[in-house]
């Protein structure tokens, strides 16, 4: 189904055609995330009326929102939800502006990252590196016999954990997976 005209009627539709969060484990949080519309209406209100501009929650939900609507689908329903706040949305998504603004008020290198892995290999978490040469951010090793595929930036056991339905965890020692019960 495609939606041309996205409105009030066809809103929910539209966001959980396009909505892609790989950690949403009930309908309860994709209405979480449409909240987000909401907070963000408040805030540009707050901004509006009494000059307080919380920047960073800001931030925090329109790249929420783009990373598990994508940038096309995300765009068009801040648009339609935030449609008396155009005047703050305009912009094309670029990277080193976003960069240079946090690095301005909060210091250090920022890069950014995306929630649904779509590019960067991997969503940056705590723990995790940027290395430049692969463009990706890499999860902290979890053993010292594991290695780093090259193609998702992730670590791999030097053996295969079975897939017998069990659960297992890697003994390190053993330089195997060890059921668990």
């Amino acid at each position: 189904m495609v939606i041309d005209k996205l409105d009030e009627s066809n809103f929910f539709l539209y966001a959980a055609k396009h909505y892609t969060n790989p950690y949403c484990y009930d309908t309860l949080e994709f209405y979480d995330d449409l909240n987000r519309f909401k907070y963000l209406k408040r805030l540009f209100s707050r901004y509006q009326e009494s000059g307080e501009l919380k920047e960073r929650l800001i931030l925090n939900h329109i790249i929420v929102l783009y990373n598990i609507f994508g940038v096309e689908p995300a765009t068009r329903m801040l648009f339609l939800k935030l449609y008396e706040f155009h005047k703050y949305l305009k912009g094309v998504e670029k990277e080193h502006i976003g960069a240079a603004h946090l690095e301005k008020i909060l210091g250090g290198t920022w890069k950014q990252t995306s929630y649904n892995g779509n590019f960067r290999k991997n969503y940056a978490g705590i723990g995790y590196s940027f290395d430049e040469q692969r463009n990706a951010f890499i999860p902290p090793k979890p053993f010292n016999s594991w290695v780093l595929i090259e193609e998702t930036c992730q670590w791999k056991a030097p053996v295969d954990m079975p897939t017998d339905g069990q659960m297992y965890s890697w003994n390190e020692d053993s330089g195997s997976w060890v059921s668990v019960t």
